[in-house]
């Protein structure tokens, strides 16, 4: 069910608190009543990359995406995955990046038990068809793509798609860019076999 998703995710946040730009948890009870919310979450300022859209520089975006990267590795390893990574759950504010929303964060084992389910989770266009264990720098790739660059379609998935993003991106900010694209959408490490079934998208 979605609650003991939230909860799993609310318990993974938990194991990764000491990591600089993971949003920490001001208490470890969950709210009693209070439908959809699991945990007391320090206030963060600044918004997220989402509400930013058109207001950073290219070379900003840049910089905090590569935060991100740190940080994600980081949470990787201690072995869990966010498997929500995009725009909308990116804090930037005063030159630092922060990662909030693991509503949907598993462990590395969990992440596998969910696969060989045929069970899949993740935002439409920042999701890939792949089960890499390392699916959160996809969606992190896609973030940068879709912080520089119109829209990106939330059901395009192909190789095709994601190598003209990287032309653009060429083409508008450079080789520095697409080829930094690039090297987070196509980082995999122990890929498990592709899926079909039982897609939740949030």
């Amino acid at each position: 069910s979605c609650l003991k998703i939230f909860q799993k995710g609310f318990q993974r946040q938990k194991e990764v608190q000491d990591i600089p730009g993971v949003q920490k948890i001001r208490s470890s009870n969950f709210y009693k009543g209070v439908s959809g919310l699991f945990g007391q979450f320090l206030y963060l300022p600044g918004e997220t990359l989402e509400e930013q859209k058109k207001k950073l520089e290219p070379e900003i975006i840049f910089s905090a995406i590569q935060q991100g990267e740190i940080i994600l590795t980081k949470i990787h390893d201690k072995e869990i995955l966010h498997r929500d990574i995009k725009p909308a759950n990116l804090i930037y504010n005063n030159q630092k990046l922060s990662i909030i929303d693991f509503g949907i964060a598993v462990n590395f084992e969990e992440h596998i038990k969910d696969i060989e389910k045929g069970f899949f989770i993740g935002s439409p266009g920042f999701v890939s068809q792949d089960t890499s264990l390392y699916r959160d720098f996809y969606g992190l790739g896609m973030t940068l793509a879709d912080m520089l660059l119109p829209s990106i379609p939330a059901d395009n998935f192909s190789d095709k798609y994601v190598d003209s993003l990287a032309k653009n991106l060429t083409q508008i900010y450079g080789k520095l860019y697409s080829n930094y694209f690039e090297d987070l959408v196509h980082r995999k490490f122990y890929p498990l076999e592709s899926f079909t079934n039982n897609t939740v998208y949030f």
